[in-house]
């Protein structure tokens, strides 16, 4: 049904289909979904069941998600799911993190395209020779370094637009690459 863990866990944490939760306790793909993304997205273990404890008080409608808080169940109609997890949920800070980043995902391919057009920049006639895995890395060093020039210029304009104050944590250890060979 849903494509990735990832789906799964946008749409369970998404207020606007919380009224689905007696559906989703039976359905074994999107809790599973759920799971594991709680699980990748934690920093620890611990951390990944005091997520899973806030995401029954969440699904139950118990604690600081109790039914009745209308201002909070309000809001969730109105406002975009990350901004809600962000306004409304301090009582539950793992599930809050998770939620927001989930949430907040782009929806569209254009993250794609500036990917392949990253690409076509370095892998062009002069470098034809480029392995896979040297393309990628150095895609990912040019992309990186967009993105630090960008925030650097925006700090030192007085701007910040990250409305949602990321945490970062590092998924899998970085591969050696392995040198290329003249031929």
């Amino acid at each position: 049904m849903l494509h990735t863990p990832a789906h799964a866990a946008a749409y369970c944490l998404d207020p606007e289909f919380r009224a689905h939760a007696k559906k989703l306790s039976e359905d074994v793909e999107v809790l599973q979904g759920l799971y594991e993304t709680l699980r990748r997205l934690s920093p620890d273990e611990e951390a990944a069941q005091r997520a899973r404890q806030q995401w029954s008080d969440y699904q139950l409608g118990t604690g600081r998600f109790a039914r009745s808080n209308t201002e909070m169940w309000n809001a969730a109609r109105t406002m975009q799911p990350h901004v809600w997890w962000y306004e409304y949920c301090n009582g539950a800070p793992e599930l809050r993190a998770i939620a927001m980043r989930v949430l907040s995902m782009p929806l569209s391919a254009g993250s794609i395209e500036r990917a392949w057009s990253s690409f076509d920049f370095i892998h062009n006639r002069k470098r034809n020779r480029l392995t896979v895995a040297r393309a990628d890395a150095l895609v990912s060093i040019f992309s990186n370094m967009k993105l630090v020039r960008r925030a650097a210029q925006q700090a030192a304009a007085g701007q910040h637009h990250d409305a949602i104050p990321w945490t970062w944590t590092v998924m899998e250890e970085d591969e050696e690459l392995p040198e290329e060979t003249a031929e």
